[in-house]
């Protein structure tokens, strides 16, 4: 049977891009985006697409907004589609600020791209991936590189990005040089959890001893920690 789809038409308030913001009102529009997109996943809604395009601010209200919800999920979803394959997602988000391990799953076989449950880690780490973007684009930045719609592409570049982000000359660009601290923070948050995932992967698979089991992080203490370091200092 084939699945029907409705049309409608959204009216709201004109928003703004984030990216036209200062220093001080781009790190309070990611503070209330982070508190909505928490929000959000524990209310059992998956956005599935934080990006920059995404990331907006009302310039009434001082808000930060987290918009666009064309592939957003539900918990209620997510069961239906696990006893229907038929109703598979084919999108799983944008390519440059994907949680790499879903890019990961996304280039196998067996584990095709949107096949897979989104989490709020994964959301989670597609916000610090936007917030280092946000901070460091520049005309000719290393970033700039992530811009590609390859998901294998995406992968292998910000790989290298964590292994060594002195390689791609990491620098905040001149226009938030004040939340320098805040994003090598988030850096090192995403180098941190992304290296020891790739000590054990490698120690499995040289069927060596991987080391005491560290259980992950509960999403209130992902939630706790990016809040801790995206204020203002």
């Amino acid at each position: 049977m084939a699945l029907l789809r409705t049309c409608r038409s959204l009216v709201f308030e004109k928003l703004d891009n984030v990216m036209t913001l200062d220093s001080d009102d781009l790190l309070k529009a990611f503070a209330d985006i982070v508190d909505g997109h928490f929000s959000l996943s524990h209310s059992g809604i998956k956005s599935c697409d934080v990006s920059t395009l995404n990331m907006m601010w009302n310039p009434c209200t001082k808000v930060g907004v987290l918009n666009d919800y064309d592939t957003a999920r539900t918990d209620g979803e997510e069961h239906a589609r696990s006893k229907n394959p038929r109703l598979e997602r084919t999108s799983t988000g944008t390519n440059p600020f994907l949680a790499l391990d879903l890019l990961a799953i996304a280039n196998t076989d067996s584990f095709p791209h949107g096949r897979v449950v989104p989490n709020y880690t994964h959301g989670c780490d597609s916000l610090k991936w936007v917030f280092l973007y946000l901070c460091s684009v520049v005309p000719g930045s290393a970033v700039l590189k992530w811009l590609t719609t390859d998901p294998q592409r995406s992968l292998e570049i910000r790989h290298l990005y964590l292994v060594d982000p002195s390689l791609f000359g990491f620098k905040i660009g001149a226009r938030h040089e004040k939340l320098a601290q805040n994003a090598l923070a988030v850096l090192g948050t995403l180098c941190k959890v992304y290296l020891v995932q790739l000590a054990r992967s490698h120690a499995l698979e040289m069927e060596e001893d991987p080391g005491e089991h560290v259980e992950a992080a509960t999403d209130v203490e992902l939630f706790d920690a990016l809040k801790s370091i995206i204020r203002p200092l």
